[in-house]
């Protein structure tokens, strides 16, 4: 039965990342996956100029998000199929790995739409702009979770 864990979850998660934002600290420390990203990205692309690193950063952790969200839902289902519980635990583990690659990318989006990639010293202040937009990611997730299994438990209804 869906009691909707996913957005509960998921609402929580936005709640808490949102309120993280005043931190300017955790903001400017998520951004280390992507960071990871951006520094393998350059030992295999031309650095000049450097935005040809961050476009392919962005591809990279474009692939690792659909990834992973493909990867939620097919898990999502096989639980539900299997009669298994999709329990908050189960949901907090997804937005928490979630968590790792969302708000690197929307910031690298920011970087390259907003800034064109130009790099100052005020750049990670960019995170305490993005952080709250990418936080509203969890929310969209739960959404996604409750209506997976929604759509999952329907179909075997019949």
């Amino acid at each position: 039965m869906n009691d909707y864990n996913g957005l509960k979850v998921g609402s929580i998660f936005t709640i808490v990342s949102m309120l993280l934002t005043i931190t300017i600290i955790v903001p400017a420390f998520s951004l280390i996956p992507g960071a990871i990203v951006e520094g393998i990205v350059s030992a295999f692309v031309d650095n000049e100029p450097y935005s040809n690193v961050g476009r392919v950063t962005i591809i990279v952790m474009s692939v690792i998000f659909a990834i992973m969200l493909i990867a939620t839902i097919y898990y999502v289902r096989k639980q539900v199929i299997n009669d298994r519980e999709v329990t908050k635990i189960k949901i907090a583990l997804i937005m928490a790995m979630s968590y790792l690659i969302v708000h690197p990318l929307v910031f690298y989006i920011y970087w390259a739409i907003k800034l064109d990639y130009r790099s100052d010293g005020q750049l990670i202040m960019g995170s305490f702009y993005t952080f709250p937009i990418s936080s509203l990611w969890f929310f969209i997730l739960g959404l996604i979770i409750d209506l997976v299994i929604s759509l999952t438990e329907n179909r075997k209804s019949y």
